[in-house]
């Protein structure tokens, strides 16, 4: 395998590939050689770039973006200034002002939201993003009317860029989303709300998946597995905020999370309000606050 710069140009079988004198030669006999991982769901923090890179992580999508910070971090990154993975960024994100119509505006990018109460506010919003830099367009939450996020999946396909959409409702869903032509839908866009067998017990459920997929019409499937085929959706699970607690080595994971930290060499790179969200991660589904009680029975049928 030849790699110049950044770019795997040749690959052959062992002896096969031709390379240009005084190239650095790495023997890898007896290893494998794999992809970077690909983060598709990162809430990116300044101090991950070099932890990433070490744990094979060589690419992330910070959905929210960060803001002038954010985009400050991916460009010193993409020119070599500091260590870090390639960094696709919103800048920040856009939420509709909630069933009430009184969200507060605070709009702290990477953090809260801009608050969009028209498709008129979306679409500015959008193209002021797309003028700070951002590579996606990323809504939060899908709390307003689909008429509301039209214009961002609009805006990011006219600058040739992807709509990356968490719209888990009661407003606007995964299917609405993936309808307007949204490109990706994060936490699966809650689509487990219009497969279930009772939609109407579940409509305005805007929690994380998989509670929804308990009460799963499987009668269902195919028609909405055969929109986000014509309208090329892909998913995005993010497993380790839906299915916490689920694998029956649990115990043994928080285990492995809780004596994690006990290496000084880790602690440079997690300041303390970092450690207890990660430790937050891994509770057992009954100690999670917005938990259900079909939660709970999904983790002892695992």
């Amino acid at each position: 395998m030849l790699i110049e710069g950044n770019r795997i140009t040749k690959v052959g079988r062992k002896g096969q590939i031709s390379y240009p004198a005084g190239t650095r030669v790495i023997k890898a006999d007896g290893k494998f050689i794999v992809p970077g991982l690909i983060d598709s769901k990162s809430n990116y923090a300044s101090n991950f770039g070099e932890a990433y890179l070490i744990w094979g992580v060589t690419s992330g999508v910070w959905s929210s973006g960060g803001g002038d910070a954010g985009t400050a971090e991916r460009d010193a990154i993409n020119h070599g200034i500091i260590a870090g993975p390639r960094l696709f960024v919103s800048v920040g994100s856009i939420a509709g002002p909630g069933p009430d119509g009184k969200k507060p505006e605070i709009a702290i990018p990477g953090r809260s939201n801009y608050i969009s109460r028209s498709p008129e506010d979306t679409r500015r919003l959008a193209k002021l993003f797309l003028e700070a830099g951002a590579d996606i367009l990323y809504p939060a939450d899908g709390d307003g009317p689909p008429e509301l996020f039209q214009p961002l999946v609009e805006e990011a396909h006219k600058a040739g860029k992807s709509a990356v959409m968490r719209t888990i409702g009661p407003g606007t869903g995964g299917k609405d989303a993936a309808l307007m032509g949204s490109d990706v839908l994060v936490h699966t866009g809650n689509l487990g709300n219009v497969l279930a067998k009772d939609p109407e017990k579940w409509k305005n459920y805007n929690f994380l998946p998989p509670d929804p997929y308990s009460d799963m019409d499987e009668a269902k499937i195919t028609d909405l597995v055969k929109i986000l085929l014509d309208h090329h959706v892909a998913l995005e699970p993010d497993l380790m905020a839906t299915g916490r607690g689920f694998s029956k080595s649990w115990a043994r994971v928080q285990q492995e999370n809780a004596s994690f930290f006990s290496d000084p060499a880790l602690l440079a790179y997690y300041p303390a309000v970092q450690i207890k969200g990660v430790l937050e991660n891994t509770k057992s589904p009954e100690d999670v606050s917005h938990t259900r009680p079909n939660r709970r029975e999904i983790g002892r049928l695992s």
